[in-house]
């Protein structure tokens, strides 16, 4: 079995802070054969962050449109909400320095944006939500040059439908 448990301080970072971040995870490996592994994980993760997310501070009050394509008057203060849970699986091949993955999961996923900034002429209260079941694929490899040494890439794919109100 392991156990990941994570937690994010509220520190002010790039005009953002995390209020309560909480992340969670317990797994265990339920094939291990070389050069075959799988495992399984149960996952989730809660909490909020504040911030300048839709008009950060180096852009805001600035009118031009390179720099700040919104015409954000002022740093936002908006406030972003995550809270999901979900499983994942993972399959292993164990090929000496070469290490190659897949792994497929879902996880039932809340996640809010209340975005609180004054846009151009207007002072935008819009509220972005999603409220569902996002699944994901990931594919990576990673390759070992010494014992203290390796470089690795991954792919993620995860398909969302989006909606938006007609114009």
């Amino acid at each position: 079995w392991v156990a990941e448990f994570g937690y994010t301080p509220p520190l002010q970072l790039a005009g953002s802070r995390a209020r309560n971040v909480f992340a969670a995870a317990i797994g265990r490996r339920l094939i291990d054969r070389e050069p075959f592994s799988l495992s399984v994980r149960a996952l989730g993760q809660l909490g909020k962050v504040d911030g300048d997310i839709t008009c950060p501070r180096h852009a805001s009050g600035d009118f031009d449109p390179v720099t700040n394509p919104l015409g954000c008057i002022v740093p936002s203060q908006d406030t972003f909400t995550a809270d999901y849970w979900g499983v994942d699986a993972t399959l292993g091949w164990n090929a000496g320095n070469l290490k190659l993955y897949a792994s497929g999961g879902i996880v039932r996923a809340r996640l809010d944006v209340q975005v609180d900034a004054f846009v151009a002429l207007t002072h935008d209260l819009s509220r972005i939500t999603s409220n569902g079941s996002l699944p994901w694929i990931t594919f990576g490899a990673r390759y070992q040059f010494d014992p203290r040494w390796s470089a690795g890439v991954e792919m993620l794919y995860v398909p969302l439908d989006v909606r938006r109100p007609p114009e």
